[in-house]
């Protein structure tokens, strides 16, 4: 076991150098850390050790020395410093040119989760290391970094979870491998610390929240109109049967979930705004009770067609766009010193309208580039064997597990949303480098390139 970059010989240093550069010019360039509408939530977490229903804030808090002293950059300070760590752990790992990684963070939007007030760059950066630690790097630093990225989102949980076992099945189930006991360990380790945290807040003794199914429960709704019209006629003075005419008004919304979830009709808004009440969260838990019980069939079918139409279109935007109005109430409230730097930001003079759409554009051609080239890489490694012999063959079948993993869950338990699919491109897209320049050394070691210089 050994600490930190102890074994970094001098151009992995030069490498955690230019990433953090680079990542630094362009929040320079951007001009302020880039807020969007969850970004108050995490800085009222670390600020003010509040907590939040929909999200866990345990990391927040442990940024609270630094982002009381900058402010909002103090998230970006830490994540450009992790994810420029990460990366370069991984560069050493496939004994590959930083460049490779570097490349990766451009083309996946990681660099721009780097600089957001957000906590969608843990989501990559704690899959990156969990491949890492799954294959014997024993590094304290990476333990720790493992159990910050967990614990950075509610969805990382299963996420990372799953993950993990499918690699393990398919990789290691012929034995209990010391990583694998080690990582179950720092698990229970983060859940155990955010249980403590809850309690010493006088917050709930629990894991989740009181709000832990309002995530879901709109998304079964919107995918199960049977099952919940079935429901409000069984249950019509329930709390969901009472809001039988915003249910259908929700449902002719671009995206029904997020409007019953979010979305605001005649006055009336959606689970995710009503107070932390007692009925309403019991009640969500009945309604997943009652679909699980009585719609096994179409859960199933329908959780088939849900995973695919995650995996072949992008999802749709809301929580991408950074609107003048999210930066002013958020930092005017919040970090009011701060909020004429945040005015003079680029996300906030540009046209917000057009962000979304050169997101989706990126995500678009980052993901349909490497998601066939990581099916036709392991379809080929089944004809020919020497394949699964090339160091990086376990990482490429890695990013497709991910990319499953989370189709399955992002679509049938939280959203469609395209910000969910573009915080793991991070691992594709590495993928796909590692890919092609392993192609272009044994191409340039053929012509005689490499033997003459």
């Amino acid at each position: 076991m050994r600490i930190g970059a102890q074994k970094w010989q001098k151009n992995y240093w030069l490498s955690f150098m230019v990433i953090s550069l680079f990542l630094t010019i362009y929040l320079i360039i951007i001009g302020y850390p880039i807020i969007n509408w969850d970004s108050q939530r995490y800085l009222r977490g670390a600020l003010f050790f509040q907590t939040c229903p929909f999200a866990l804030t345990s990391v927040c808090y442990l940024f609270h020395p630094l982002v009381a002293i900058t402010g909002a950059w103090g998230f970006a300070i830490i994540q450009i410093i992790l994810l420029a760590y990460v990366t370069v752990s991984s560069s050493q790992f496939f004994h590959k040119s930083f460049i490779v990684g570097l490349i990766a963070i451009i083309m996946s939007a990681a660099a721009y989760y780097a600089i957001s007030v957000m906590m969608d760059i843990y989501t990559a950066a704690g899959l990156l290391v969990l491949f890492l630690i799954l294959n014997g790097n024993k590094n304290i630093f990476l333990y720790i970094t493992l159990s910050l990225c967990f614990l950075a989102h509610y969805e990382n949980i299963p996420l990372f979870l799953l993950s993990a076992v499918a690699y393990w099945i398919i990789f290691h189930r012929k034995k209990i491998s010391s990583a694998l006991i080690s990582i179950i360990i720092t698990f229970i380790i983060s859940i155990i610390s955010v249980v403590l945290t809850g309690y010493l807040k006088g917050d709930d003794f629990i894991f989740f929240s009181k709000a832990r199914y309002a995530m879901t429960v709109p998304r079964l709704m919107a995918d199960y109109p049977d099952a919940a019209r079935s429901y409000m006629k069984k249950y019509p003075d329930s709390y969901i049967g009472k809001h039988k005419e915003f249910y259908e008004f929700a449902l002719t919304a671009g995206e029904p979930s997020h409007a019953l979830l979010w979305g605001d009709w005649q006055g009336e808004k959606g689970l995710g705004y009503q107070p932390v009440d007692d009925n309403l969260f019991k009640e969500t838990r009945s309604f997943i009770v009652y679909v699980l019980s009585n719609y096994k069939r179409e859960l199933l079918k329908n959780t088939l067609k849900n995973t695919c139409r995650f995996l072949l279109w992008p999802g749709y935007e809301p929580g991408l766009n950074t609107h003048r109005a999210a930066i002013k109430q958020c930092v005017g409230d919040l970090l009011p010193g701060q909020l004429k730097s945040a005015l003079n930001s680029l996300p906030y003079k540009s046209n917000e309208e057009q962000f979304p759409i050169r997101l989706k554009a990126l995500y678009g051609l980052c993901y349909y580039a490497s998601f066939p080239v990581i099916l036709l890489f392991i379809f080929l490694s089944f004809i020919n064997r020497k394949i699964k012999n090339l160091e990086y063959y376990p990482f490429v079948v890695f990013a497709a597990i991910v990319i499953l993993v989370n189709a399955l869950l992002m679509s049938n338990v939280i959203e469609t949303s395209l910000r969910y699919q573009l915080r793991i491109m991070l691992l594709p897209c590495l993928a796909m480098n590692l890919i092609v320049a392993d192609l272009l050394k044994r191409h340039f070691a053929n012509k005689g390139f490499l033997n003459n210089g």
